[in-house]
């Protein structure tokens, strides 16, 4: 927005002086530059503010990182959008000569970033597609689907919480489990908002075998509504989680192997990060899964839903869970509230 606004005042005041449309449609592209980085800079700063300050990196960590972003984008603009920009407003002064200046530098501003990022965005989806494939030929499996994730007191009883939400949406109680997640600090690719985390994670319950993988998470939260005005807000995360199944504890990042598996993972490994443990009381019917997470030591349940692929089911679950208990929604994973009390 503000590359768009440098650029169509540039080209409005070079018009008073020029008539060249080779020069008018050249100024946009020149004068924009200056405006690639103040939105870098304001977002790196909010980020900073916003930080946990135990992970909160030193300042010139959150300056490089937006220059950076910000050179990216002037590349991606040098390269794409300034050849088509110049074409559109070429031709828009070319045909439409007596459309108004400022009209034609801003439409074909837009117009050019519409088109790149719309290419960006689905050269980022096959990127992702050929990442889950690769991980698939390394003997790994994929499970994706959409979760919400609630906070409760544990004021509230399970069993409270159990037979309220099994009696309404008609689920069975299957199994409790424990589970032992020891995270691990990475540096795997983004894609498209897909916040990836890792974990080794071991299952053990009553007359089950214990069970070990790695695991890489993609978490991307989104807002969703029923179609209706509403008391509340619903944000339903869609995760796509990558499982290698292990046979041993892994105490080091090296002892991860050397297969072909074992060396992605350690490749965008950087250390082991928190241990959490919790155990698991889980029901389901149907779509619906719901999962009730008790942390050591913590004042809280978290409270998980899960469907494959219903989200409108997904959201009167949530709906119902938010006018029966008092709860606070999150998308943050195990790894990050587990460090705040409610």
């Amino acid at each position: 927005l503000i590359a768009l606004f440098i650029s169509t005042i540039g080209t409005v005041i070079f018009g008073y002086f020029f008539m060249s449309k080779i020069v008018l449609s050249l100024v946009g592209p020149v004068v924009e530059k200056i405006g690639f980085f103040p939105g870098h800079i304001a977002e790196a700063k909010q980020l900073y503010k916003t930080m946990d300050p135990v992970k909160r990196k030193s300042k010139l960590y959150y300056f490089k990182k937006a220059v950076k972003g910000g050179s990216m984008s002037l590349l991606e603009d040098l390269l794409v959008h300034d050849p088509i920009y110049i074409i559109l407003m070429y031709l828009g002064l070319t045909f439409y000569p007596q459309t108004p200046l400022w009209i034609l530098a801003a439409l074909s501003f837009i117009i050019a970033v519409v088109l790149v990022s719309g290419g960006e965005v689905l050269y980022t989806e096959i990127r992702y597609i050929a990442f889950k494939r690769n991980l698939k030929k390394m003997g790994c499996r994929i499970e994706d689907y959409y979760e919400a994730r609630f906070l409760i007191s544990t004021k509230t009883t399970p069993g409270d919480i159990s037979t309220k939400i099994a009696k309404q949406f008609n689920l069975n109680r299957m199994r409790s489990v424990s589970y032992s997640d020891q995270y691990i600090e990475n540096n795997l690719p983004s894609f498209s908002g897909r916040k990836p985390l890792m974990r080794i994670r071991a299952v053990s319950g009553k007359n089950q075998k214990k069970r070990k993988s790695i695991q890489i998470v993609f978490v991307k939260p989104n807002e969703a509504s029923m179609g209706s005005l509403d008391q509340y807000r619903y944000f339903p995360i869609k995760k796509d989680k990558v499982y290698y199944e292990i046979r041993s504890p892994i105490n080091e990042l090296r002892e991860l192997g050397n297969n072909k598996f074992g060396r992605f993972a350690k490749k965008y490994s950087v250390k082991l990060d928190k241990k959490i443990t919790f155990s698991r009381d889980i029901m389901k019917g149907g779509e619906l899964l719901i999962s009730i997470d008790k942390l050591q030591d913590k004042e809280y349940f978290i409270v998980e839903l899960k469907v494959f692929s219903d989200v409108n089911l997904l959201i009167k679950a949530m709906k119902y869970i938010m006018n029966e208990f008092s709860v606070i929604q999150t998308t943050m994973p195990k790894s990050e509230i587990s460090l705040k009390s409610t």
